[in-house]
């Protein structure tokens, strides 16, 4: 369940099931890989999802979140990361994780992006 801030509903039942979302409108989507902007990015997605890497937010440089190193090759164009041992997926009453994050569930995200 979703409920903007404008509903009159009681937010203590919505958090329960769901959470409560705040904007001046309403989000196209809550799959980040499905656009490339705006508050879907921004405010939503790292709220549901980690990320690789964060940037600092004094100097805009990239540091490590579920990636505990990487390389760049030369040319720039391949990139290596390093992930963090034993990483879990979140537990729901729906859904339980058999194993911890790995490069597969990488490249998975980076390939529903691309296609």
């Amino acid at each position: 369940m979703l409920a903007g801030c404008e509903d009159k509903v009681d937010h203590s039942k919505i958090r329960q099931d769901g959470f409560v979302y705040c904007d001046q409108g309403r989000p196209s989507t809550f799959n980040p890989q499905l656009v490339d902007g705006g508050i879907t990015v921004e405010s939503i997605a790292p709220q549901l999802f980690d990320t690789l890497l964060t940037l600092n937010s004094g100097t805009h440089q990239p540091v490590p979140n579920l990636a505990t190193e990487w390389e760049v090759n030369k040319a720039g164009t391949e990139y290596t990361f390093t992930l963090q041992d034993h990483v879990q997926f979140q537990s729901t009453d729906w859904f339980t994780p058999s194993r911890a994050l790995n490069a597969d569930d990488v490249v998975f995200s980076f390939s529903r992006i691309i296609d």
